[in-house]
């Protein structure tokens, strides 16, 4: 069969797959194959013009990121030169007709230190007018469904800010983040006062940093106006590190707080008309130094949830997600179950450790160290899969996997596994470095691997049932 000669839905699927082709012989862009397909004829351009313009990018160039002599200038008028061509694409009908989602980038990410420090200071000071406009243009995009804003790795908190560790130039202050996304919130806002033919429904935030948001932005009109339309809520959310020492300073505030926070109140904002989930961690998360359990969270129309790097460390751990009552797909990369755990005695407190179905370990050994405690969970991934099995009623799809590639990150749900799951097992052991999350014992693991497969392959047999059942 030609290919011209193809289906319209069997063709358009080929041609999605052009941004995807990697060709290590030739130097051309993988996008640029899709922008010559448009080329071909008329019927390939109507068929790649969607999925070239699906998503459209607010970047920085070099020439956006250098200040001009009077650029703090208050009555100075805007700077056209600047962020011109993302105006020349939001001013493009072509772009308006196709673009999907609205990625925001927060600076020039590659070349973070090359920044100006005049408009950086003008950013921290909310007097950096050009950007905010930018910004501001998304709500001429009217047939946009997803934000999504980008921030960079590396992040600063109030112990680096209060000690101005090193000046380092390619870092976001909290301030510059936190005004980026107060910028975006008013564009969405704005977006929806204008009562376009589509709403914004997916938040998407990649590197969003684990700082309390003030309650004046979350409770604010414009946080508010908005935040019932989100059914699909991404995050994945950086923590501040010594990239100087070799620790992850496990002692920082942000570390303790924000997970509390992001469960108690941030979350529930969109609980009730939430259907996707997806929260991702750089390290592992939900157990220490910031405790995450779902609390009292009920999403009485969430369909889907992704996790990633969660530590379950509690029988309870997952209720927060089998007590959901619609859920259909349970997606869970790079999770664990922590079999073992070891914690300063002054950390215990500080904390707020939850001890509840551990039990203490004192090696023989060790019997008269007194500034540390070594606990053990006995908790199997057998014990939550026959839990999901029979408590999630609605599940179809389940997936567990362990995805590791940290250089490129997309919110995009897993591949169906090959070979069977990945049920993997930690070990939390304060005393370690750079990451307290060790490789457990093997021999226990194994005990348990039976066991953990025979649940796996019970609780895939009834979601396939209910699958084949579906009309």
């Amino acid at each position: 069969m030609y290919l011209n000669n193809m289906p319209t839905e069997v063709l358009s699927l080929i041609l999605s797959q052009l941004p995807y082709v990697i060709d290590n012989y030739w130097d051309e862009s993988p996008i640029d194959y899709l922008r010559n397909a448009r080329l071909v004829c008329r019927r390939w351009n109507t068929l790649c013009s969607p999925i070239l313009f699906r998503i459209t990018t607010l970047q920085h160039f070099e020439d956006d990121y250098k200040a001009d002599d009077d650029a703090e200038d208050e009555d100075k008028p805007l700077d056209p030169t600047k962020f011109s061509l993302w105006h020349a694409a939001v001013d493009s009908e072509v772009v308006k007709q196709h673009a999907k989602v609205a990625k925001i980038n927060s600076g020039p990410h590659k070349y973070m230190d090359e920044r100006d420090w005049t408009l950086r200071e003008l950013l921290i000071a909310d007097r950096w007018k050009e950007f905010p406009h930018a910004i501001s243009r998304l709500a001429d995009l009217p047939n946009i469904n997803e934000v999504f804003i980008c921030f960079t790795d590396h992040v600063w908190g109030q112990q680096s800010v209060e000690n101005d560790f090193g000046l380092v130039e390619d870092v976001e202050r909290p301030l510059e983040r936190l005004n980026t996304l107060r910028y975006v919130f008013k564009a969405m806002e704005q977006h929806k006062a204008r009562q376009h033919g589509t709403k914004i429904r997916t938040l998407s935030i990649q590197h969003l940093a684990n700082h309390i948001i003030p309650e004046e932005v979350i409770m604010s009109d414009s946080f508010q106006f908005w935040v019932k339309d989100i059914t699909g809520l991404n995050l994945r959310v950086s923590e501040e590190y010594n990239e100087h020492g070799p620790d992850h300073d496990l002692d920082l505030i942000e570390r303790r707080r924000f997970e509390p926070w992001l469960q108690n109140r941030f979350l529930p904002f969109f609980a009730d008309q939430l259907t996707s989930l997806h929260l991702s961690f750089d390290d592992c998360w939900g157990t220490a130094p910031g405790i995450f359990d779902g609390g009292d969270l009920i999403f009485p129309n969430l369909k889907k949830v992704h996790l990633c790097q969660f530590a379950i460390s509690h029988n309870d751990h997952l209720d927060w997600v089998m007590r959901q009552p619609r859920i259909e797909k349970l997606y869970l990369n790079r999770c664990y179950i922590v079999e073992g755990l070891r914690f300063y005695l002054d950390d215990m407190p500080r904390w707020g450790v939850k001890t509840h179905d551990w039990v203490v370990v004192v090696p023989e050994e060790e019997q008269d160290v007194d500034w540390d405690i070594v606990y053990q969970y006995n908790g199997t991934w057998e014990m939550f899969l026959g839990r999901m099995r029979e408590k999630m009623l609605r599940l179809i799809d389940v997936r567990i996997t362990h995805w590791d590639d940290d250089e490129i990150f997309v919110f995009d749900d897993p591949v169906p596994m090959q070979g069977g799951p990945t049920l993997r097992y930690k070990e939390f052991d304060i005393g370690t470095l750079p990451s307290r999350w060790l490789s457990p014992n093997a021999e226990r693991v194994e005990r348990a691997k039976e066991g953990d497969l025979r649940a796996w392959g019970e609780l895939v047999e009834v979601t396939e049932e209910r699958r084949g059942r579906m009309p």
